[in-house]
């Protein structure tokens, strides 16, 4: 095999396959090409409308404003990765017979399927963070939701519609447990109350009260660090993120929750801090100003979300690994870009002595560019 022509068909095969999985954060985010092809590690400016506020009309005194008044959000290439090379020699190859472009296609959907699931991951824990950071939360801590009923999908309608959520592309990405206590919903598998048997027959979720739905794999259970006597160390004030601390053992977790002495309000760690560390990241920012010494508490309930979005209020960047202008050694190369998920992923086949090497490789970065329109629903 001197080229990937002959694997083309697995190749857009195993796409297909892995594209549609359960995967539910990447379809319910969104894609900004201006920012696809930057340079991993480079920064790039992503501007994000504020809301407009209203003016009275007087004649003669026209409204003022700014043409140029966004928030701006820093975006960049965080990760460049390939799944384990897949490796074949020829007496492998002449062994397998008619079986060997078969097997290939499951180990390239395999390759597909690790770099997916790793896409997935990021993008769900950080829509996670960014609801809580918000305060945009509902729901208990190790309380699967919609129990017996959609009244937890009423309240999550409610909320967005507080937050200012535009009505239109609305998302909801259940973890596994929420969607299994979904589906169980009479509501929904009854065909006399649905209006059709997808959810009976197929579970597949068709929209419910203008949520697109969707579930991940990736929304998985966050479970508290064992951080312990920790204090702040020197006073912070309100909008803080980073906070000094000192006098404890243990860690903290991306995604645990904390609170201040002298402050209701919970707030979610955003990295991830090792036993006996000096600074404590949040997301968000004090609501109000914490004193010298005040005491730290980690919230030990572990908590497994589910996430209601608009689809803008998450950006996912992905390409294919960037090349040298002369390339490199590889023999072939491919790059292959799903237009329904917006995954991109390269096949590269390298020559090595006696055997060839096939890498599936992608380029992502992601960020929550609208926290105010993400919530997070505790299960």
């Amino acid at each position: 095999m001197n080229n990937l022509t002959n694997l083309m068909p697995q190749l857009f095969a195993a796409k297909d396959i892995v594209s549609r999985e359960m995967t539910g954060v990447i379809p319910a985010s969104s894609r900004d090409a201006t920012v696809d092809n930057v340079s991993v590690g480079q920064t790039v400016t992503v501007p994000v409308a504020r809301p407009r506020g209203l003016q009275d009309i007087s004649p003669g005194n026209p409204p003022k404003g700014s043409g140029n008044d966004f928030d701006n959000v820093d975006i960049k290439i965080e990760r460049m990765m390939s799944a384990d090379p897949i490796v074949w020699n020829g007496d492998e190859e002449s062994s397998q017979g008619a079986m060997l472009n078969p097997m290939k296609m499951d180990q390239i959907t395999q390759a597909m399927r690790s770099l997916a699931n790793k896409i997935e991951e990021d993008l769900a824990l950080e829509s996670v963070i960014a609801g809580i950071g918000a305060g945009n939360v509902y729901g208990q801590k190790g309380v699967t939701p919609f129990s017996g009923s959609l009244a937890d999908m009423t309240q999550v309608r409610r909320l967005l519609n507080t937050m200012g959520a535009p009505n239109t592309e609305r998302q909801f990405v259940a973890n596994n447990v929420a969607a299994a206590s979904l589906l169980a919903n009479p509501n929904l598998t009854y065909v006399s109350h649905s209006g059709g048997e997808s959810e009976l027959r197929q579970g597949i979720m068709r929209p419910i009260m203008g949520f697109n739905i969707w579930e991940s794999g990736g929304l998985v259970t966050i479970e508290p660090g064992d951080a312990a006597g920790y204090l702040v160390n020197g006073a912070a004030e309100a909008g803080a993120k980073q906070i000094f601390i000192d006098s404890g053992s243990g860690t903290f977790k991306r995604g645990n929750i904390i609170t201040f002495a002298g402050d209701t309000t919970e707030y979610v760690v955003a990295n991830d801090v090792a036993s006996g560390g000096t600074q404590l990241t949040i997301v968000g920012g004090l609501k109000t100003a914490v004193a010298d010494n005040t005491e730290i508490t980690l919230v030990a309930t572990e908590y497994m979300p589910s996430i209601a979005l608009h689809k803008n209020a998450l950006l996912l960047v992905c390409r294919p690994p960037k090349l040298p202008a002369d390339g490199d050694s590889a023999k072939d190369v491919k790059n292959i870009v799903d237009p329904v998920s917006g995954l991109a992923f390269q096949i590269a086949l390298y020559g090595d002595y006696m055997q060839n090497r096939l890498e599936v490789r992608s380029a992502w970065g992601w960020r929550a560019i609208s926290p105010r329109h993400i919530l997070t629903l505790f299960g």
